[in-house]
């Protein structure tokens, strides 16, 4: 096989429908915020609780606890912080690119043994095999990673099963040259 031409459809509904996988559109069912909201809630209250037990009972050991506690508390609510923004930039950037996945109807991917061409109404992207630095194959999308740090995310659902069982053995058979 030489060339293999696939036309993707409904790319911004099934590429959102990859990114939002396993609670990721919400800040509190993301596996990485979720416990650390819980976590920081938690040592808050505790930190509370402490403060005024070592008000109540100004005991040395009671205030010594309480700082304490409240330093965790202070570290994981930056902890906290810092996976928050990291979580709605990643989101930001998905929404923009899902965006501008929505102009198009349809796109045309074009592989060849020595590059990968993506066509849309208004654009053409030839990236060559040998930029590539990563790829993973799933049984619901493929994902190619580029040196430049582009990511091309092909997902079964926009593409005929038969497409991309093609795809999927013609990237493995262009991978294991």
């Amino acid at each position: 096989m030489d060339e293999l031409n696939i036309e993707l459809k409904n790319g911004a509904e099934t590429v959102k429908a990859l990114y939002y996988t396993n609670g990721q559109g919400n800040i509190f069912t993301y596996k990485r915020t979720r416990w650390l909201i819980l976590r920081t809630a938690g040592l808050l209250l505790l930190s509370i609780i402490l403060y005024f037990v070592a008000i109540n009972i100004p005991v040395i050991t009671w205030i010594f606890i309480s700082i304490i506690s409240s330093a965790v508390a202070l570290a994981s609510t930056v902890n906290l912080a810092l996976n928050t923004r990291k979580y709605l930039n990643w989101k930001k950037q998905v929404k923009e690119f899902l965006k501008v996945l929505a102009k198009y109807e349809s796109q045309w991917l074009t592989l060849t043994y020595s590059s990968i061409e993506i066509v849309n109404n208004d654009k053409t992207t030839i990236d060559k095999w040998e930029n590539v630095k990563h790829i993973s194959v799933f049984s619901d999308h493929i994902s190619i990673r580029m040196d430049d740090q582009a990511l091309y995310v092909f997902p079964a659902k926009s593409m005929e099963p038969e497409q991309f069982n093609k795809l999927k053995e013609f990237v493995k058979n262009r991978m294991k040259l």
